[in-house]
Parts: structure tokens; sequence; C-alpha cells
């Protein structure tokens, strides 16, 4: 009974957030691009000439 109450109240928690981002962002995949933030790439910034 206790589980079940917990499953139910995280169900719904999921579902109010769900409905948060769709409002925030629509439908559209969450990217770096559509966030309007850069990629972060691999490089760390050490020297060019591989040493």
């Amino acid at each position: 009974m206790f589980g079940k109450n917990i499953k139910i109240k995280w169900n719904r928690y999921l579902e109010k957030m769900a409905k948060t981002n769709e409002k925030l962002y629509g439908n559209q995949r969450l990217d770096c691009c559509g966030m309007n933030k850069k990629p972060q790439s691999s490089d760390t910034g050490g020297p060019k000439d591989g040493r």
C-alpha cells in the first residue's frame, strides 16, 4: 500500500514536470542549439602542436 502511494505521487510529479517543460520548450527536441548554449567540445585547451 505504501509503495503504491509513492508510485502514484511520483507519476503525478513526472506528469506535472512534462507539462511544464512542454509549455516552456514546446514539443521540440531539447539540445544545446535549441537552448542557446554552445556545444561542449572535447578540446581541453592544451597546446595545439601535440606536445
